[in-house]
């Protein structure tokens, strides 16, 4: 259903921009795009996101995500320390200054590299370092922090006093 109302409504948008209608459904067209044929057309991409992720049960290409997944505190809080660092005045200060491309381009290299990292990192340890500090300090106890395929089980903590 959504794809239909995403089409309907981007198309009558279109249609008055190259028309170049003055009238006072032009005022209408950029609404109606934004809040009814942006909305439907991002539905639209979650669906079809969905649909490819059913039909590949063993997750594809996203299973190699899963590991950026378990460490997602640690990689979200590297992401803002970096970006803050490169775009902010008091790091390199290169808002505005780089490109959108550039910038994407830099972000997807960087989350890239997360990538490779946290799967390099998990293969070592159970936890991702920020992590692993989350649950010492909740459970008040250091959790064990090597692999999953050491000898090693979850029963062997050290309770911080």
């Amino acid at each position: 259903m959504s794809i239909p109302i995403a089409v309907v409504v981007k198309g009558m948008y279109a249609a008055m921009i190259l028309t170049e209608s003055t009238s006072m459904t032009s005022s209408l067209g950029p609404l109606l795009s934004a809040f009814i044929g942006g909305p439907a057309l991002g539905a639209t991409y979650v669906c079809l996101l969905l649909l490819f992720l059913q039909k590949r049960p063993d997750g594809g290409f996203f299973r190699h995500l899963a590991p950026v997944g378990r460490m997602a505190l640690t990689n979200y809080l590297t992401q803002s320390v970096v970006a803050v660092t490169v775009f902010y005045g008091f790091g390199f200060g290169l808002y505005g200054q780089l490109g959108i491309a550039l910038s994407v381009g830099l972000g997807i290299i960087f989350f890239g590299f997360q990538v490779v990292f946290s799967r390099w990192w998990l293969e070592r340890f159970k936890f991702g370092p920020l992590e692993w500090l989350w649950r010492t300090l909740t459970y008040r106890r250091r959790p064990v922090s090597t692999s999953p395929t050491s000898t090693a089980t979850a029963a062997q903590t050290t309770t911080i006093r």
